[in-house]
């Protein structure tokens, strides 16, 4: 009767294991997929921005310029937004 309690409780220590490990991976694996995507998403985001500005830049509409800086700026997801021209 020991024995198989020892037996169990060894087989459940084993798989407890190997699913934590396994779970340790996962998450490891879910956070670079988020972090890449994050990547990805502010390099298209700031390629808009660009495509959309430099040529407000280049006609010297400024006041519509301060717009989209006021729009865009303001949000709870930005962290702020700055525009600098060369």
């Amino acid at each position: 009767m020991r024995i198989t309690f020892r037996i169990i409780f060894s087989i459940l220590v084993v798989i407890s294991i190997l699913v934590l490990l396994f779970t340790l991976l996962q998450v490891r694996q879910e956070k670079e997929r988020l972090v890449l995507d994050l990547e990805r998403r502010a390099s298209l985001l700031g390629e808009s921005f660009k495509e959309a500005i430099e040529p407000l830049v280049e006609k010297g509409q400024f006041h519509r310029l301060q717009m989209i800086v006021e729009k865009f700026g303001h949000r709870e997801r930005f962290v702020g937004l700055a525009i600098y021209d060369t």
